[in-house]
């Protein structure tokens, strides 16, 4: 699976499909609804 991400990486950034938004960030949304700044206890 490495191999297959490796080529897609590569396909992109030589075709230039990396810099479509101009490194803009991309919102995400939060699935977790904000649990993964909550520390968890041991």
């Amino acid at each position: 699976m490495d191999f297959i991400m490796d080529y897609r990486l590569i396909y992109c950034l030589n075709n230039g499909l990396s810099l479509e938004n101009g490194n803009r960030p991309v919102e995400v949304p939060d699935f977790t609804r904000g649990g993964w700044n909550v520390a968890k206890e041991n």
